[in-house]
């Protein structure tokens, strides 16, 4: 359609502009479609034409699929989306928008008041001057349009005080209406529009709707002809009252004007500047959803995959093993991606803080090999860590999140190393600016694949990945570096990276860790500090002396057997337990249930707080050996559930066995809620433990036996 911009329309030489000038020249430019343009005057000539077979293609269709159905056509994907906005007179009421305003021979407002105020009746006026001294006027309730005239309208409303401007409930797609055997066009066009970029439509609108109406005289006059009017008897009035102070008066008209300018000229900086920030934060939108899309289908098609066929194969317990087992790895690494998206945002919004408390540095350093050594060796990968110059052992500091700095880092490196390869850690303690400090450096290299130079720039984007044909087929969310780059940045530490491609990488974290005061030093743990470093590959700092030592095969040898012990201890901390759960969920309480009875124990389930308040309550004593506690329930929370079972210690109307058990029964939080602050809050309600779902039968295991939970056989 013509004149219909910023949507259609076409310059003084005949060349379409608007939206549709996007789509049509980046047809042009990316199939070679070149069609000959018919302009129409409405809409009910357009799509009579379409269904008559003189055109092709109609544009725009503004509406959904299901309204292209009504009038027989076929409607490619939408270009774009355009809010709606309502202009009505006081306090917006819906029940009393009875009659609309639209402007004559304009099909979109008369589409929009027929698609959601059917019952409305229509009033035509010339423009949209017209319509809205008909709203002012009582003489229509309101004007239904589109979101791009905003500008043309907030323009006149300075003239109607009383009208009142609202974004709508509703949006309208705009595409192309084609005819339905048209399947080959429609193609092409879809194609089209799925190449345009959201800051390409957004700049094509925006010029666009500038061009709405040339700016005449004539347009002057009638928008603003109370307000010259008024202007000119200001004018003569000033001159005859003032006459004799013409000069002071002119100075100052003159000044006022600058000031005026330059007001306009910021306002106009803030309004480009704003464009600019939202069309990036678009894009960025885009380009999340987009990378999510795939991290998260890919997954989720494994899972959906094998899970079907888990159906197929389950009378062949190797082929279900072997499914069972992909399902579960694939569950795993979608359950990573939603922490490190979770985990970013936090950090971007500065939910995260540091939480520094006195620790020893040989036990960090000891616990990060035992997590990262399982992985190594499954790869065949050799990992040595080195100790050297580290002054001091205890230290204060959010050791939390320098483990997590370390197992990304380390985790990095085994992903991209090749099987055989070979992973280092050193440890070095070096100088501080305060004596009160002790700077610890953790510098780890790999010989793995390395990056380009021109990744490196890059390299803590969110969401930023080589793809080499080494690790094509490596999995990661483009989070876990720039997830790094911020902790450490929280830690007051800096983070730096060497690589070559093709040879390795190393990446270097430096953070000042506060000296614990009267805290063993590492010369007192193990004679010097090179014997801290033997220590740490050894399984513990502090174990012997001489040159620093690498976590070799006496190390892992030792995490083995430690492993198989472990193991051998945990199997049987379920086995005759009885147990209460607070779950509200049935799929997950079935999941529970089953988990805990093939370990020998037994789950009474209660569906929320107040019930396993109750249940607890009314059992007798011993009947539960423990609580599994879920937290976002009804009628009562398990923090609220948690409190008042342990508030009934004081409560006279239970016995004295029951008060006891109410103190002293040990209640695990077993939650979706992961982060650490919901750690703090389940422990200070009065829960002994934390566990995070999804259920990790080993966590459970370990939680209960550190708890010392055995049968209560009262």
């Amino acid at each position: 359609m013509s004149d219909l911009l910023p949507i259609s329309g076409a310059d003084s030489e005949g060349a379409p502009t608007g939206l549709f000038g996007l789509v049509i020249n980046a047809a042009a430019e990316k199939t070679g479609f070149a069609p000959e343009l018919v302009a129409f005057d409405n809409w009910d000539d357009m799509l009579e034409a379409l269904n008559a077979g003189e055109i092709r293609a109609a544009f725009p269709w503004i509406g959904d699929y299901a309204l292209a159905e009504q009038y027989g056509v076929i409607k490619t994907g939408e270009v774009t989306e355009i809010p709606s906005l309502l202009v009505f007179r006081g306090v917006y009421n819906d029940e009393k928008l009875k009659k609309a305003a639209v402007i004559k021979d304009d099909p979109i407002m008369r589409q929009a008041v027929t698609l959601y105020h059917p019952d409305a009746e229509i009033l035509e006026y010339d423009d949209m001057d017209g319509c809205l001294r008909a709203v002012s006027s009582g003489n229509a309730d309101f004007i239904h349009d589109l979101s791009y005239r905003m500008n043309s309208i907030s323009q006149s409303l300075s003239k109607y005080s009383e009208l009142k401007l609202l974004n709508g409930n509703h949006s309208y797609e705009v595409g192309f209406a084609l005819r339905r055997n048209e399947a080959e066009l429609l193609k092409v066009l879809n194609k089209v529009i799925v190449s345009l970029d959201n800051g390409s439509i957004s700049s094509a609108m925006y010029t666009a709707s500038h061009m709405e109406e040339p700016y005449t005289f004539n347009r002057f006059l009638r928008e603003n002809g109370t307000l010259i009017i008024f202007a000119v008897t200001a004018v003569l009035l000033t001159l005859i009252v003032m006459l004799f102070a013409r000069l002071i008066h002119e100075s100052r008209s003159l000044k006022a004007l600058q000031e005026a300018n330059v007001r306009n000229e910021a306002l106009n900086r803030q309004l480009s500047d704003a464009l600019r920030a939202a069309e990036q934060a678009n894009e960025a939108k885009s380009d999340f959803l987009s990378r999510m899309s795939h991290d998260i289908r890919t997954p989720m098609n494994a899972i959906v995959g094998f899970s079907t066929l888990l159906l197929q194969h389950s009378h062949e317990p190797e082929k279900v093993e072997d499914e069972a087992g992909k399902v579960l790895t694939s569950s795993k690494h979608l359950l990573g991606l939603i922490n490190a998206v979770l985990d970013m945002s936090r950090i971007e919004s500065g939910k995260i803080q540091v939480a520094p408390r006195e620790f020893a540095l040989k036990e960090t350093i000891n616990m990060t090999e035992s997590i990262m050594r399982p992985q190594f060796e499954a790869k065949k990968q050799s990992f040595e860590i080195t100790v050297s110059d580290v002054k001091h052992e205890h230290f204060m500091a959010d050791d939390n999140r320098i483990q997590q700095v370390l197992i990304n880092i380390l985790s990095n490196a085994m992903k991209y190393t090749q099987e055989g390869g070979t992973i280092t850690m050193k440890v070095k303690g070096l100088p501080a600016a305060s004596e009160d400090f002790e700077n610890i450096s953790f510098e780890v290299t790999d010989n793995g694949c390395g990056m380009s130079e021109e990744y490196q720039k890059i390299l803590f984007t969110p969401f930023s990945r080589e793809e080499l044909p080494e690790n094509k087929e490596t999995q990661g969310t483009g989070l876990g570096l720039a997830i790094t780059q911020n902790l450490v940045n929280m830690l007051g530490g800096q983070i730096s990276v060497k690589s070559k491609l093709g040879k390795g990488s190393t990446f270097t974290v430096s953070i000042p860790m506060e000296i614990v005061k009267g805290g063993a030093s590492a010369n007192a743990a193990g004679g010097s500090a090179a014997g801290m470093g033997e220590g740490v590959a050894a399984g513990g700092f502090g174990k012997g002396a001489g040159a620093a030592g690498t976590a070799g095969d006496a190390g892992a040898a030792g995490g083995d057997a430690a492993t198989a012990g472990e193991s051998g201890a945990y199997e049987d901390a379920l086995r005759g337990l009885r147990l209460l759960a607070a779950e509200d969920n049935e799929l997950n309480a079935e999941i529970l249930t089953e988990i805990f009875k093939m370990n020998d124990a037994e789950v009474t389930v209660a569906a929320d707080g107040g019930k396993v308040l109750d249940s607890f309550k009314d059992s007798a004593v011993g009947s539960f050996d423990a609580i599994l506690m879920d937290i976002q329930m009804p009628v009562m929370n398990g923090y609220e559930a948690t409190k008042a079972i342990r508030a009934l210690k004081d409560d006279e109307t239970v016995s004295a066995e029951k008060q006891l058990e109410a103190a002293g029964i040990p209640i695990i939080a077993m939650t979706a809620n992961a982060f650490n602050e919901d750690v703090q809050k389940a422990l200070l309600s009065g829960m002994n433990a934390h566990i995070s779902k999804p259920i990790d039968i080993d966590t459970i295991m370990k939680t209960f036996r550190k708890l010392g939970i055995r049968r209560n056989l009262k």
